[in-house]
C-alpha cells in the first residue's frame, strides 16, 4: 500500500529533489495538522526535498498505521484543497485520497470565497444527507426484512436454499446493515440485486460449487463480521470487495480442480497460461457480468475508487486457488478476509480429486 502511493505521488519527481524555493511553499501554510494527516504530510514534504528514498522498516509501519486510520475513519475527514501541501500535485492527490474515503473540499477563489470548480473536487461522500433523492429510498419489496435472522444463524444450512431470486434479495440486503455499504457508495439496490440473480444463474449444478456454497460462504463471512469480530480488520471498501468476490468467487465452476484441467489441455487452462485457472476465469465472469447494461452497480465509482475495489476484488477471488496455500502460510501474508474464504476452500481439497479422477 505504501508503495502504491509512494509511486503514485512521486511520479515525476522520483529521482530529483525540489529547490529550496519549492519546498519552501510548505512552510507557509497557515494550518497545522496532528495525527496521521501530519505524518503523510510530512511524508509528502521530505519526497519533495529528498526525492522518494528506500524507507526503514520502523519508518514504513509508521506509514501504513497512518494510512490505516485514514483509510477507516476517512468518512469523517475533509482535505482543504487550498493547502500548500498540494500546490503542484493537484493529479496525484486527487487520485490518491478519494481512493481511501478522504473527501476533499473544493477550491475557492481567495478574493470572493467562491469555490472555483477546482479539478480536486470530486462527489460529496456517498453518505451525505443531500444525495440525490434519486437514490434514497429503495423499493421495499426488494429488502428482505429476515435478512439479520438468516445471515446471523450459526445452525445456517446452505442446503436450505437455492432460489435464486430470494437468495439474491437477502444477500443484497447483506450490504445494507450493519454496514451501510450502499448509501456509502452510492449503490442502487435494485441493481445490485440484479447483478446477484445474473451472477447466480452462471454457477453450474455442481456437487460442490454451486449457487448454494456461494451463499453458505457470504453467510459465514456476514456473520463473522456483524456478530464476531471480524470487522476490526477492515476498512467500509475491504468489506465491499470481499462480499462481491465471495458471490462470484466460484462463478462457472466445472466441478473439477485446476490441474484436472490443465492436465487434459482445456481451453480455460490454453486460456489463462495454467496460472489459478478456475479463480482467473470467476474473476473474469464477476466483471464481465458487472459490464452488462442494467447490471453495473458500480457505475457511479470515481474511476480511482473503483480501480482500487477491482483489485482487491480480484485479488481476494485469486487467492482461493488452494496451489497458493504455502506461500500465503510460509510468508504470512494471508489477510483476514482471506482466510474467511480459505477455509471453506479446504473442505472442498477432497471432492475435488475425487471428481476429478472420476473422469479419467
Amino acid at each position: 500500500m505504501i508503495a502504491w502511493i509512494r509511486n503514485t505521488l512521486c511520479d515525476g519527481c522520483r529521482h530529483r529533489p525540489f529547490a529550496k524555493e519549492e519546498s519552501g511553499r510548505l512552510e507557509r501554510s497557515e494550518l497545522s495538522y496532528l495525527g496521521s494527516y501530519a505524518f503523510l504530510l510530512n511524508f509528502l514534504a521530505q519526497c519533495r526535498d529528498e526525492g522518494c528514498l528506500p524507507l526503514e522498516k520502523d519508518h514504513y509501519n509508521q506509514l501504513v498505521s497512518a494510512v490505516e486510520a485514514l483509510s477507516q475513519h476517512g468518512h469523517d475527514q475533509r482535505v482543504n484543497c487550498d493547502n500548500a501541501h498540494f500546490s503542484g500535485f493537484e493529479k496525484q492527490v486527487r487520485e490518491v485520497l478519494p481512493a481511501f474515503s478522504i473527501k476533499l473540499m473544493p477550491r475557492r477563489d481567495s478574493k470572493s470565497g467562491e469555490p472555483m470548480g477546482h479539478e480536486l473536487s470530486v462527489p460529496p461522500d456517498l453518505g451525505d444527507a443531500q444525495k440525490d433523492e434519486r437514490t434514497r429510498p429503495e423499493t421495499p419489496q426488494l429488502v428482505d426484512p429476515n435478512v439479520s435472522v438468516i445471515l446471523t444463524d450459526q445452525d445456517f444450512d446452505g442446503r436450505s436454499r437455492g432460489n435464486i431470486k430470494h437468495d439474491a434479495r437477502t444477500l443484497a440486503s447483506g450490504f445494507m446493515d450493519p454496514h451501510p455499504l450502499l448509501e456509502r457508495y452510492n449503490i442502487e439496490l435494485r441493481l445490485l440485486t440484479c447483478w446477484i440473480e445474473a451472477i447466480a444463474e452462471k454457477y453450474n449444478q455442481v456437487p460442490y460449487h454451486s449457487w448454494r456454497h456461494a451463499f453458505d460462504v457470504f453467510q459465514f463471512t456476514y456473520m463473522s463480521i456483524s456478530v464476531g469480530a471480524a470487522h476490526k480488520y477492515f476498512n467500509y471498501q475491504d468489506l465491499l470487495a470481499m462480499f462481491i468476490a465471495i458471490i462470484a468467487h466460484d462463478v462457472g465452476h466445472l466441478g473439477v480442480n485446476n490441474n484436472y484441467l490443465i492436465q487434459t489441455g482445456h481451453q480455460l487452462a490454453l486460456t489463462y497460461n495454467d496460472k489459478s485457472v478456475l479463480e482467473n476465469m470467476h474473476a473474469s465472469v464477476c466483471f464481465t457480468m458487472l459490464g452488462t447494461p442494467g447490471l453495473n452497480f458500480l457505475a457511479d465509482q470515481p474511476k480511482a475508487q473503483l480501480s482500487n475495489l477491482r483489485e482487491k476484488v480480484i485479488d481476494a477471488i485469486l487467492a482461493t486457488d488452494m496451489a497458493h496455500h504455502f506461500e500465503f502460510v510460509e510468508g504470512k501474508s494471508l489477510s483476514a478476509g482471506d482466510a474467511i474464504l480459505y477455509r471453506y476452500k479446504r473442505k472442498k481439497q477432497a471432492l475435488e480429486s475425487a471428481q476429478a479422477q472420476s473422469f479419467c
